[in-house]
């Protein structure tokens, strides 16, 4: 293996294809690369200007990467390309020549790797392959990784061939197999030959085209880590082919398997065959070698044997024949083995020669004198030459001593020539090695010299074959790049041997009549079995077509249609189970249909006479029962027969257990009767005329009241599954909840009729707002408030509706909170208007409620009232000041015992209590009476201080701690002096007057959001919750228990809220009996507004 930094080394040069069949193999590349460069594609949005530069910068790489880095393989044993005059040249591998191919592929498809892979491939084959077939292979290589790494098929072998490294390594695989193809076509000789060099090259074919995919997969691996956005990804997988039926995978999985297994088999077939053919070859040579080889021993034998006798009668040794020319010729004609002899004496020189040509002549070499040599010593020599005639021959000479008479010493040698294509044993020899029906054979001297040779031409040379392993074949190139087989046996005996080639397509053509009838056989079987599979894969899955089909209507609603399939086998137990599982999904069905009809019904009325009839139909088809009944409980305010709905006709008296069932239910629950007969002690079933084989009943319950009873009954002995126990319990709780709403509609119907009557006969206005302050609801008295008639408000805006502005005025202002006062309308009429918010569940409000009602008459009477009371409270003034005054001038008209005293002290208390009770009503007088507010800025800290140092005396007094906790940041306020301080003095007036000694008395004040507030905590009695409504009327007291033996006038209160009205605030109060109260006014900070209006009517606004 040689590393070539720059490898175009050799001369550029392209050639054609050697064989027609190249001619066809380049034709068809061809056109695969035309079609893969004009099929249009689609190119990423965005990606045609800036893909322009990066292509033709990768043609430039591609074609740069050809030319450095190349690794050379060495030619196995030199071979040559067969037919061709060509050094022995290996395969070579560029070793970045694929990268740039790869990455083409990723980044922009087929059309542009094809290009790439062709320019790349016109620079390979001009300098290193020389074959028009390299750019075309290098352009379908090309495309074969772009369509890899696009494919979208979902199956983990789809998601392998997307990896750059697993498409370079098919694509190393397919460039080695079409550069195969190409070194049979660029070779010339047989097709055997052909084949034979390509098994050669073969593996060093491959190992380059797999070393250039790694380095090439490396390459596509770091541009699609570098840059993952440009590398393509599917958007949607979709099955692959051999995915998308069982039919077509079990198929393509025997295909894969038997491919596995016919590529091995064949490949063992071949080399099997091959062997087997070989094995004849080599013992067709080896009968050949050994049937000419046997000769030669008695040909060798013959002849010394021969010359011997001829020597013996020799005269020097003491026979008749004397040493000459015609004596030698006498033993020529005697021996006709040989052609020629001659005598030479004891020191080696020629005496005499004779031949039966007419030109005898004797040619003594260096091999014929030394083995004259030997001869003269009494050893036999026999030596092999060739001639130099055309054509040119080779003989043996023979070389004998001649001994003397007496055998003492040798006086000479007889030396005898013949040719070995004349002599007669030898042409037995000459026969088989001239008729070798294919290859050659010859026989060779120990000194390489060839003496018989299938080709007469080839006599006379030398060759190194006799040198090889003995009696074993071997296999040898010849000089034309073609292989032989060789085979050499040493003649047993002898110094020769018989060498005998036979070209290795011998054994090819041996081995392939034999591997081709294996083939068909092979072929024919796998064909074969690729159908029965097909037809058996077909007959497999036809009942799971069905199936499909099946399941797909299932899936499409279609729940009436079987499932096919027979057998016991498990698509027999499948085809079963899937028609269970239909069976099963249209009994949910029609149970879920079933519910939600029954929903939809109980949604769309409340009318349980159109309800539950349907129903009751629906359950008596699922259920396939002989009765449904339901039977409504009577609710607490109602009497009389049940109320009872059925479906179906009633066998006989079972309605009679309507009752019974009632009971039972709502005191056991659930009841399950198989067999009715043996339950006798919970039902009476004697007075039905028909048998009842089953029974089950149900509770119908709203949350925990229970409404009714929904039972079933069966005429045939029927077992309840859990199944249907468990859809009728749904549907019986549904049921109640649907007997509950209806009824809890009809009583809030029948409320509601209530209502409209209440609404139509009072005479006061009543007003419905929704949040928005739209008019929902007006009855006929609200139509002295509205400008149009009660339905024409409906819907709209209260400002647009109502016809008092002052009404509007105040709606709007109470906001969410609670708010009254009084309307005076134009004609007069003063109306006393109540808005409370109504309470909504969620978090929705609910709207407002409106309440007007006409106080003219009372406001008249109260009017007479406080005109009674004033007048009176003035007329009292004199008498009690005259009581006054002569009650204490008692004492000084005379002595006062102690019980005249103490009388005279009660008529004094009670004189001030008149009195208090007179100033309380005039001053209530004048406040209700309108007279204005005199407002000044008052600092509430110094108010607070009068009040608290005013009222500590009394306090001590009754033993109660009266604390003050007022802060500094109080700002000044707008207020009547005069009238707040009066109502912060009856606040603690009250608190220290209804608190037992040791208690406690707090006055506090704050500031929020503009309003001032006076807080007066005590630990006192408590005013219970039933008096509080009432607490600040006029003259109103809590009941004596709780208030002990203080008293009242009960005007003070009823002053404090008329002072915090007239300042457009309030007075609240929170108490607990025992646990003492909290008293709250409130008034604004600034009184601007108020100020501006005038002098505003008490009452107003209130709590």
């Amino acid at each position: 293996m040689i590393v070539d930094l720059w490898g175009l080394t050799d001369a550029f040069g392209l050639g054609l294809p050697l064989r027609w069949s190249g001619f066809l193999v380049l034709g068809l590349e061809l056109l695969l690369v035309v079609l893969t460069l004009v099929v249009p594609r689609r190119r990423p949005p965005g990606a045609r200007e800036a893909a322009r530069p990066a292509p033709s910068a990768l043609v430039m790489l591609g074609i740069a990467a050809q030319a450095v880095f190349v690794v050379r393989f060495p030619s196995p044993g030199g071979l040559a390309t067969p037919g061709l005059p060509l050094q022995p040249s290996g395969p070579a591998a560029h070793l970045l020549g694929v990268g740039p191919l790869i990455v083409t592929a990723g980044w922009f498809g087929p059309g542009l790797a094809a290009a790439v892979g062709f320019a790349a491939g016109i620079v390979r084959a001009g300098w290193t392959t020389h074959s028009l077939l390299t750019p075309l292979d290098l352009a379908l290589v090309g495309t074969l990784a772009a369509w890899m790494v696009r494919q979208s098929y979902g199956d983990p072998l789809g998601k392998v061939a997307r990896r750059p490294a697993a498409a370079a390594f098919v694509a190393g695989l397919v460039y080695g197999v079409l550069r195969c193809v190409g070194l049979f076509v660029y070779s010339g000789g047989s097709t055997l030959d052909g084949l034979e060099y390509v098994v050669a090259q073969g593996e060093s074919v491959f190992r380059a085209a797999l070393l250039e995919a790694v380095v090439g997969g490396l390459a596509g691996e770091a541009a699609l880590f570098l840059a993952p956005a440009r590398w393509p990804r599917p958007a949607r997988l979709t099955p692959a082919p051999y995915q998308r039926s069982l039919g077509t995978r079990m198929v393509a999985y025997f295909l894969l398997v038997g491919s596995i297994a016919g590529v091995v088999l064949l490949v063992g077939d071949w080399v099997l065959a091959r062997a087997s053919a070989r094995d004849l070859v080599e013992d067709r040579m080896a009968q050949t070698a050994v049937q000419a080889g046997s000769g030669v021993p008695f040909f060798v034998q013959t002849g010394r044997s021969f010359l011997q006798q001829a020597a013996a009668q020799l005269e020097p040794a003491g026979g008749p024949i004397p040493v000459s020319v015609d004596g030698l010729r006498r033993l020529l004609v005697s021996f006709p083995f040989f052609q020629q002899m001659a005598v030479f004496d004891a020191s080696g020189v020629l005496i005499v020669e004779a031949s039966l040509r007419d030109e005898p002549s004797v040619e003594i070499g260096l091999d014929e004198e030394a083995a004259l040599a030997a001869a003269l010593v009494g050893v036999p020599q026999e030596v092999s030459r060739a001639t130099d005639t055309l054509p040119p021959t080779s003989q043996v000479v023979f070389l004998v001593p001649a001994e003397s008479s007496d055998g003492s010493s040798v006086i000479g040698v007889l030396a005898g020539w013949t040719d070995l294509g004349t002599n007669p044993l030898l042409q037995p020899v000459a026969a088989i090695v001239g008729k070798v029906p294919e290859g050659s054979a010859s026989l060779v001297a120990d000194d390489g010299t060839i003496l018989l040779h299938s080709d007469p031409s080839q006599v006379g040379r030398r060759t190194t074959m006799g040198e090889a392993v003995a009696a074993e074949a071997v296999l040898l190139t010849a000089p034309d790049g073609t292989s032989n087989l060789a085979y050499v046996y040493p003649i047993p005996g002898s110094a020769w041997t018989i060498v005998q080639t036979v070209p290795a397509s011998a054994v090819d053509r041996l081995a392939i009549p034999i591997a081709a009838r294996l083939f068909t056989v092979m072929g024919a079987a796998g064909l074969i079995v690729v159908l029965l599979t097909y037809a058996v894969s077909r007959g497999l899955t036809r009942p799971l077509r069905q199936m499909t089909l099946a399941a797909e209507a299932i899936a499409r609603g279609h729940l009436d249609r079987p499932v096919p399939g027979v057998g016991e086998d498990e698509t027999g137990r499948l085809a079963a189970a899937l028609d269970r599982m239909r069976r099963s999904l249209k009994g949910r069905l029609d149970e879920m249909d079933l519910l939600l009809r029954a929903t939809q019904r109980m949604v769309a009325s409340f009318d349980l006479a159109e309800v539950l009839p349907p129903i009751l139909i629906g359950v008596q088809d699922l259920t396939q029962s002989d009765l449904v009944r339901v039977a409504l409980a009577p609710r607490d305010d109602e009497a009389g027969e049940l109320e009872t709905f059925q479906a179906g006709v009633d066998p006989g008296g079972w309605a009679t257990l309507d009752s019974p069932l009632l009971g039972l239910c709502r005191e056991r629950g659930r009841l399950i009767l198989e067999n009715p007969a043996r339950a006798r002690a919970l039902l009476d079933l004697r007075l039905l005329t028909e048998p009842l084989e089953g029974l089950l009943a149900l509770p119908m319950r709203s949350e925990e009241e229970f409404v009714g009873t929904l039972w079933i009954g069966y005429r045939r002995p029927h077992l309840f599954t859990s199944d249907e126990t468990s859809l009728l319990t749904i549907l019986a709780g549904q049921l109640g909840v649907s007997v509950a709403n209806a009824r809890l509609y009809q009583r809030a119907e029948q409320e509601r009729l209530r209502l409209g009557a209440t609404l139509e006969a009072t005479p006061d206005a009543v007003l419905l707002l929704d949040p928005r302050g739209g008019v929902l609801l007006a009855n006929p008295a609200a139509e002295m408030v509205l400008r149009v008639s009660p339905e024409q408000a409906r819907r709209k805006a209260i400002g647009e509706v109502l016809a008092v502005p002052r009404l509007v005025e105040m709606l709007r202002e109470a906001g969410e909170g609670a708010a009254s006062g009084e309307i005076p309308l134009p004609d007069g009429r003063v109306l006393f208007a109540s808005a409370l918010e109504i309470e909504s569940v969620g978090p929705h409000r609910g709207g407002r409620v409106c309440v007007l009602r006409d106080i003219t008459h009372y406001k008249k009477l109260d009017k007479l009232k406080s005109e009674f009371v004033a007048t009176v409270s003035h007329d009292l003034r004199t008498p009690l000041t005259m009581m006054r005054g002569y009650g204490t001038m008692l004492s000084m008209v005379g002595a006062l015992n102690d019980q005249q005293k103490d009388f005279a002290r009660k008529i004094l208390d009670s004189v001030d209590q008149m009195g208090r009770l007179v100033d309380g009503l005039l001053d209530l007088g004048r406040i209700e009476a309108g007279v204005g507010l005199s407002l000044e800025t008052v600092q509430p800290a110094a108010i607070l201080h009068d009040v608290v140092q005013t009222y500590r005396p009394q306090a001590a007094n009754k033993r109660v701690a009266l604390t003050l906790d007022v802060p500094d940041t109080l700002a000044p306020i707008e207020a009547d002096p005069t009238l707040l301080r009066q109502a912060v003095a009856n606040l603690v007036d009250n608190a220290i007057k209804y608190t037992p000694p040791n208690g406690r008395v707090r006055v506090s004040a704050e500031q929020t959001d503009g309003v001032q507030q006076f807080r007066v905590e005590d630990s006192g009695v408590g005013v219970a919750p039933a008096d509080q409504p009432r607490l600040f009327e006029k003259f109103f007291r809590p009941r004596a228990g709780e208030g002990g033996r203080e008293r009242g006038s009960g005007l003070g209160l009823a002053i404090v809220k008329s002072i915090a009205e007239q300042h457009g605030g309030r007075v609240t109060v929170e108490s607990r009996l025992g646990s003492g109260s909290v008293f709250v006014l409130e008034v604004p900070v600034h009184q601007k507004a108020r100020r501006a209006e005038g002098n505003t009517p008490a009452g107003e606004q209130g709590t």
